[in-house]
């Protein structure tokens, strides 16, 4: 933990002795943190910390294998949900936590003695927590139903069903507009946007972007104004920029960001402006439409990434309309193919971004060519308005060198290779530059020099 100084920087607990914990799933219910860790004695458990060595405890007993380790920690007022194995290790349940040993307890068995539970798809419904399972009880348990809890055994109910057919897992169940989305396999028509509205006890199909069983490869769902957007393509477009209000009329393309084929390993455009859909390996020409993700809701809007064959892979920013979709950021283009993470954090009335990029004579002649020993890092910040993002120029001050491994040298210089955070009024992340492992940095307002060691962004 760290209050963004050296001297408030420490290690809170050595879980695991012999090797790793495996941290995974941070998750914050009120004051405390919950994860998922192993301590080296044969298996992973869920734990608890308030950020004290003696307030950092496993709150289960149990221990659970690397195969059927909890997952899906989701806050929902004071309470943390989690899934893991029921009692009998037959299926995937739903449990509870307060943060205590007495009070993390087995919820139900949505579908005793059986394997075929499959809760999933956790999320907090404006205070209320609704999951996905199967049920014995619905078509034989072959169709998907959505289900709410309290906590408890009693108050853990199905709400709704999706009709006969659905078969595949949902998945991306989103609250939004006082409903729920989410993406499922529909009878004919593949995957697709589906809807359950207020009170009702079926989720419908919204609009069949893509028809035929292939489906729009819904990704992204991002609740945006009483409706999502989301990316999709309709196999005209490629994957792009859609929203919808939940209606069939109000499910759209938002903007044909990449509006041609390109040959993605090169990123020459072609001559023809036909459109062709070929499978991968067969031709290099593909409608690879521009590919939005790495959504995040800023100020009413949501930013993502995206990539056109002028600009390669930018920050953008759309409030749902064509007309109020712009790009942020003009770094040095990135080829489509080359994903990396982009990470976020609102600091105020700031959004910063991490941004990585790769001039394009670096390029390697085929994209299974990582070009990292090129990439360029950069760590920039934007109030949300056309092009306006901008690199940071204020130097970062190291908050504590946690290993030091001497790489002096080796120039290994990153401004922002890693998480970013919000610590008041100042920015945490992990960076490194030369002489230094990845480590955590921090930006106040104002930072323009230091006599620490610093790194210009």
């Amino acid at each position: 933990m760290t209050d963004g100084t050296p001297a408030g920087t420490r290690l809170v607990r050595d879980i695991n002795p012999f090797g790793s914990a495996n941290i995974s799933s941070l998750t914050a219910v009120g004051d405390r943190a919950f994860f998922v860790a192993a301590d080296g004695d044969a298996g992973y458990q869920i734990w608890t910390s308030d950020g004290t060595e003696a307030g950092t405890f496993a709150i289960l007993d149990r221990r659970f294998r690397e195969t059927s380790r909890p997952s899906s920690l989701t806050a929902v007022g004071s309470t943390l949900f989690f899934v893991a194995p029921d009692p009998l290790d037959s299926s995937a349940e739903l449990w509870k936590s307060d943060g205590t040993r007495a009070g993390t307890t087995f919820v139900k068995d949505v579908w005793p003695e059986s394997w075929r539970s499959a809760v999933g798809n956790l999320v907090d419904a404006d205070g209320t927590l609704m999951f996905t399972a199967y049920d014995p009880t619905v078509d034989d348990g072959l169709v998907p139903t959505i289900w709410q809890s309290d906590g408890t055994a009693a108050g853990t109910v199905r709400v709704a069903r999706f009709p006969a057919g659905v078969r595949d897992v949902v998945s991306q169940l989103t609250p939004a507009g006082g409903g729920l989305f989410a993406r499922a396999h529909g009878p004919q028509v593949g995957d697709e946007l589906w809807a359950l509205d207020a009170g009702a006890t079926e989720a419908r199909l919204v609009r069949d972007i893509r028809p035929g069983l292939q489906g729009s490869s819904i990704a992204s769902l991002t609740p945006l104004g009483g409706g999502v957007v989301f990316s999709a393509d309709d196999g005209i477009t490629g994957p792009e920029l859609w929203r919808s209000d939940g209606t069939e009329a109000g499910t759209r393309l938002v903007l044909d960001i990449q509006p041609r084929a390109y040959d993605q390993e090169t990123w020459t455009p072609p001559v023809a402006t036909t459109r062709s859909l070929v499978g991968p390996g067969f031709n290099p020409w593909v409608t690879a439409g521009s590919q939005p993700g790495d959504f995040t809701v800023f100020n009413g809007r949501v930013v993502f990434t995206a990539f056109d064959e002028t600009h390669g892979r930018q920050v953008w920013s759309s409030d749902g309309t064509a007309a109020g979709t712009w790009r942020l950021s003009e770094v040095a283009p990135m080829p489509a193919w080359w994903r990396q993470a982009t990470h976020v954090a609102v600091v105020g009335r700031q959004l910063y971004v991490s941004l990585a990029s790769l001039p394009t004579s670096q390029w390697p002649d085929r994209p299974l060519t990582a070009p990292s020993p090129s990439l360029v890092h950069g760590l920039w910040r934007t109030d949300g308005g056309p092009r306006a993002a901008e690199l940071v120029a204020a130097a970062a001050v190291t908050v504590s060198d946690i290993r030091w491994q001497g790489l002096t040298g080796q120039q290994y210089t990153s401004a922002s290779t890693g998480v970013l955070a919000s610590l008041g009024s100042s920015l945490i992340f992990s960076g490194s530059d030369a002489g230094l492992n990845n480590e955590p940095w921090i930006l106040s307002p104002g930072d323009r020099t230091s006599t620490a060691t610093t790194m210009t962004a």
